[in-house]
């Protein structure tokens, strides 16, 4: 789509990245840049609200990067990863687009896999990892995210890869289908989300400078290598900390309307 190109060239152009070869230091490079867009539900929550039509709730990228340019908003993982795997795509990678299982369901989440040569990285934008994760189709594979430490298994050599969390424990949280997903597919999957739980009420985080920020609903979690913060928040708390971040009040305001939160 046109728009999608025009959205992916106006990031580069926000962004400051020049043409350049598409390695995996330009990589690391667009998923550092990337995390500078929050992961937030209020734009989806707005968007659909009253609409009929799932496919005019969805917000394609030029949308996505305005909105973001324009008042700080972000998405979920359906559109910010169809967002980066349209980037990656100006900037010449090959990348395919895949959907992932949840505990809560099939094809709940979404990534890219980028291969260079023989060597495969899990792009995953959507679930707020912005370093290139190597994949190994015959053995485990650890990362450190920065703010997490991720364990990527192999299944049936590589046509599956599940993810696990290590804090104290393992913790399942999602399996990579190794496979291109099409169009509809992805659609299908991705008008499926506003079926989600997760539209009844806020979702806002974002990592930065080590220190990943979650808020859902009136709860708010700060996160870093050393440890972790937990308090309630009321309305207005909400939109102190989602301003200090960037985010506009005015679509936060919206959003919490929509949901029937007084402000």
């Amino acid at each position: 789509m046109i728009d999608d190109i025009k959205g992916a060239n106006l990031l580069l152009e926000y962004f400051n990245i020049k043409s350049e070869k598409a390695d995996l230091f330009l990589l690391k490079k667009l998923l550092d840049k990337f995390s500078l867009i929050p992961y937030e539900n209020a734009t989806k929550i707005i968007k659909s609200d009253g609409t009929a039509n799932f496919y005019n709730s969805f917000r394609f990228p030029f949308e996505v990067v305005t909105d973001h340019i324009q008042s700080g908003s972000g998405g979920t993982c359906f559109s910010l990863v169809h967002l980066f795997k349209t980037l990656l795509d100006q900037c010449g990678f090959n990348s395919k687009l895949i959907l992932a299982d949840r505990t809560y369901g099939d094809n709940t989440h979404t990534a890219i896999i980028v291969k260079f040569k023989d060597t495969l990285y899990l792009a995953d934008p959507g679930y707020m990892v912005f370093k290139p994760l190597k994949l190994s189709k015959e053995k485990p594979v650890l990362h450190n995210t920065g703010i997490a430490n991720l364990l990527i298994e192999p299944l049936e050599g590589g046509k599956f890869f599940n993810v696990y969390t290590l804090n104290n424990n393992k913790k399942f949280r999602y399996r990579l289908k190794n496979e291109k997903v099409k169009r509809d597919i992805f659609f299908e999957a991705w008008k499926r989300s506003f079926e989600f739980e997760m539209m009844n009420y806020l979702i806002i985080t974002r990592v930065s400078q080590g220190e990943h920020i979650y808020m859902r609903n009136n709860y708010l979690q700060y996160k870093t290598e050393t440890g972790i913060t937990k308090k309630k928040i009321n309305t207005q708390k909400i939109l102190e900390i989602t301003s200090q971040i960037g985010i506009s009040k005015e679509i936060i305001s919206k959003a919490l309307k929509v949901l029937g939160k007084n402000v």
